[in-house]
């Protein structure tokens, strides 16, 4: 099991979206935290209500409300050619189609890092499938 892959096109999309909506919202944007602000000190003066707003605020800034990253499954296997050199094939994610079995004849597509080729799709001539992985 591993950490999913980090995807970069999301946070330029989301980075995005908030840069628009700050040039078109932000006087609105600035009036709510300054509202919330404002409550927030006039929370802090009560002793029992400051304490629940510090646990409340700070169960909103934590993974809590997110809760924890899923992780998915990695296989690696060997694949060796025609030639009898073996390459590392990293298999992340969810199989959604096909399999791998020691003795397939096997036709894998995907990049190289640092030696290991990380699979992007693939098929299996043995039994005549496509292989198949749900990138998360």
């Amino acid at each position: 099991m591993a950490n999913p892959d980090f995807h970069w096109a999301r946070l330029f999309a989301k980075l995005a979206i908030l840069g628009a909506a700050v040039y078109y919202y932000g006087l609105l944007i600035l009036i709510v935290l300054g509202v919330f602000l404002v409550l927030m000190w006039l929370l802090s003066k009560v002793p029992f209500l400051s304490a629940i707003g510090i646990q409340v605020v700070s169960f909103l800034l934590t993974r809590r409300l997110m809760g924890p990253m899923a992780n998915v499954p990695v296989r690696d296997i060997r694949v060796r050619d025609s030639a009898g050199q073996e390459f590392l094939i990293r298999m992340k994610g969810q199989l959604n189609s096909g399999s791998v079995s020691v003795g397939d004849d096997v036709v894998v597509e995907g990049w190289d890092r640092n030696g290991m080729l990380h699979f992007r799709r693939g098929y299996n001539k043995r039994v005549r499938t496509a292989i198949k992985v749900k990138h998360q």
